[in-house]
Protein backbone atom coordinates (compact mmCIF):
# COMPACT_ATOMS: atom_id res chain seq x y z
CA UNK A 1 0.00 0.00 0.00
CA UNK A 2 1.87 3.33 -0.41
CA UNK A 3 1.78 6.25 1.38
CA UNK A 4 -0.98 8.23 -0.67
CA UNK A 5 -3.55 5.20 -0.88
CA UNK A 6 -3.12 4.57 3.29
CA UNK A 7 -4.71 8.31 3.56
CA UNK A 8 -7.94 6.96 1.75
CA UNK A 9 -7.80 3.30 3.36
CA UNK A 10 -6.79 4.26 6.86
CA UNK A 11 -9.68 6.55 7.80
CA UNK A 12 -12.36 3.88 6.10
CA UNK A 13 -10.94 0.87 7.72
CA UNK A 14 -11.10 2.98 11.49
CA UNK A 15 -14.46 4.11 10.45
CA UNK A 16 -15.40 0.29 9.70
CA UNK A 17 -14.28 -0.81 13.11
CA UNK A 18 -15.88 2.05 14.56
CA UNK A 19 -19.42 0.71 13.24
CA UNK A 20 -18.69 -2.75 14.20
CA UNK A 21 -18.25 -2.16 18.11
CA UNK A 22 -21.45 -0.02 17.63
CA UNK A 23 -23.55 -2.59 16.24
CA UNK A 24 -22.01 -5.36 18.34
CA UNK A 25 -23.17 -3.54 21.55
CA UNK A 26 -19.86 -2.87 22.83
CA UNK A 27 -20.67 0.90 23.35
CA UNK A 28 -24.47 0.06 24.91
CA UNK A 29 -25.41 1.97 27.58
CA UNK A 30 -28.71 -0.03 28.17
CA UNK A 31 -29.57 -3.58 29.03
CA UNK A 32 -32.71 -5.35 29.24
CA UNK A 33 -35.36 -7.90 31.52
CA UNK A 34 -38.05 -9.72 30.42
CA UNK A 35 -39.86 -12.35 31.74
CA UNK A 36 -43.09 -13.77 32.78
CA UNK A 37 -46.08 -13.64 35.22
CA UNK A 38 -46.83 -16.66 36.88
CA UNK A 39 -49.76 -17.07 39.18
CA UNK A 40 -50.27 -19.87 41.65
CA UNK A 41 -52.82 -22.20 40.98
CA UNK A 42 -53.99 -24.56 43.69
CA UNK A 43 -54.37 -27.49 41.25
CA UNK A 44 -51.58 -27.34 38.51
CA UNK A 45 -48.56 -25.28 40.76
CA UNK A 46 -47.47 -21.63 38.76
CA UNK A 47 -49.09 -20.84 35.40
CA UNK A 48 -49.37 -17.68 33.21
CA UNK A 49 -51.30 -15.05 34.22
CA UNK A 50 -54.73 -15.31 33.06
CA UNK A 51 -55.18 -11.64 32.90
CA UNK A 52 -53.81 -8.27 31.59
CA UNK A 53 -51.88 -6.59 33.92
CA UNK A 54 -49.45 -3.68 34.34
CA UNK A 55 -46.18 -4.39 35.55
CA UNK A 56 -43.61 -1.28 36.73
CA UNK A 57 -39.58 -1.38 36.51
CA UNK A 58 -38.91 0.66 39.80
CA UNK A 59 -35.66 2.34 40.97
CA UNK A 60 -34.84 -0.19 43.85
CA UNK A 61 -32.85 2.46 45.89
CA UNK A 62 -35.33 4.93 45.86
CA UNK A 63 -38.70 3.42 44.53
CA UNK A 64 -39.16 5.84 41.68
CA UNK A 65 -40.95 4.86 38.67
CA UNK A 66 -38.56 3.99 35.36
CA UNK A 67 -40.99 2.47 33.32
CA UNK A 68 -44.62 0.61 32.99
CA UNK A 69 -46.45 -1.23 30.62
CA UNK A 70 -49.52 -3.30 29.88
CA UNK A 71 -48.75 -6.71 29.47
CA UNK A 72 -51.95 -9.11 27.87
CA UNK A 73 -53.15 -12.27 29.66
CA UNK A 74 -50.65 -14.91 29.61
CA UNK A 75 -47.81 -12.89 27.82
CA UNK A 76 -44.67 -11.52 29.45
CA UNK A 77 -43.28 -8.00 29.67
CA UNK A 78 -39.83 -6.61 28.77
CA UNK A 79 -38.58 -2.88 29.87
CA UNK A 80 -34.81 -1.75 28.38
CA UNK A 81 -33.01 0.23 31.01
CA UNK A 82 -29.79 1.70 32.02
CA UNK A 83 -27.41 -0.70 34.08
CA UNK A 84 -29.23 -0.73 37.51
CA UNK A 85 -30.91 -2.27 40.59
CA UNK A 86 -34.33 -1.99 39.89
CA UNK A 87 -37.79 -4.23 41.34
CA UNK A 88 -40.73 -5.22 38.34
CA UNK A 89 -43.64 -5.25 40.25
CA UNK A 90 -46.86 -6.18 38.79
CA UNK A 91 -49.10 -3.50 39.84
CA UNK A 92 -52.39 -4.68 42.00
CA UNK A 93 -51.23 -8.36 43.11
CA UNK A 94 -50.17 -9.03 46.73
CA UNK A 95 -46.23 -10.55 46.85
CA UNK A 96 -45.99 -9.91 43.39
CA UNK A 97 -42.06 -8.27 42.88
CA UNK A 98 -38.67 -9.24 42.03
CA UNK A 99 -35.55 -7.53 42.15
CA UNK A 100 -33.51 -7.66 39.25
CA UNK A 101 -30.06 -5.84 38.43
CA UNK A 102 -29.90 -4.31 34.89
CA UNK A 103 -25.90 -4.80 32.86
CA UNK A 104 -25.14 -2.49 29.98
CA UNK A 105 -25.37 -4.68 26.66
CA UNK A 106 -27.19 -7.82 28.49
CA UNK A 107 -30.51 -9.28 28.71
CA UNK A 108 -31.79 -10.95 31.81
CA UNK A 109 -34.71 -13.15 31.85
CA UNK A 110 -36.65 -13.37 35.28
CA UNK A 111 -39.99 -14.80 35.48
CA UNK A 112 -42.26 -13.34 38.19
CA UNK A 113 -43.78 -16.08 40.95
CA UNK A 114 -47.14 -14.60 42.57
CA UNK A 115 -48.29 -15.96 45.31
CA UNK A 116 -51.19 -15.74 46.60
CA UNK A 117 -52.34 -14.09 42.91
CA UNK A 118 -55.19 -12.74 44.82
CA UNK A 119 -55.93 -8.47 43.97
CA UNK A 120 -54.92 -5.89 46.72
CA UNK A 121 -58.36 -5.26 48.36
CA UNK A 122 -59.14 -1.67 48.03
Amino acid sequence: VRADEFCIIGPLLAAGLFSALLLTGCGSQTGSVEGSILARSPVAGFQPLGFSSTVDLQARSNGRLVKSERVSPRKGFHFTAPPGNYKVVVVGLRKCAKDVVVKSGQSLTSNIRCSPAGPLAG
